[in-house]
């Protein structure tokens, strides 16, 4: 899987080295396991999983990878959007993908 490397990196007593920088962020390995985990286990209380589209409402950002990670672990996949595109467009991505679950920035959680 995809994330299987930021779980065996998490799992292992090197956890804190660095997984991701953006911008002047940095996130390490075990952070972001834990704050992906804790996303998908909350998207899996709402029904996330297989064929579960779930549109990611966040700008580029540390939150969006954890956003990502999170929706991936949790079995379903990701709709980007970028709160920077037009009302109309967004309205025409979320219509179009029917995505069931729209996630305004819930990565930081």
């Amino acid at each position: 899987m995809l994330f299987a490397p930021v779980d065996r990196r998490a799992e292992r007593a090197n956890s804190d080295q660095v997984a991701v920088v953006f911008e002047q962020q940095t996130l390490t390995y075990g952070e972001l396991n834990r704050r992906a985990n804790q996303l998908a286990h909350h998207l899996r209380e709402l029904g996330v999983g297989p064929d579960v589209l779930v549109a990611l409402f966040v700008e580029r950002s540390l939150e969006m990878l954890v956003g990502i990670v999170g929706i991936l672990k949790a079995g379903g996949a990701y709709v980007p959007i970028d709160p920077a595109y037009p009302k109309k467009r967004i309205g025409y991505i979320l219509e179009d993908s029917k995505a069931s679950i729209v996630s305004p920035g819930v990565a930081g959680r």
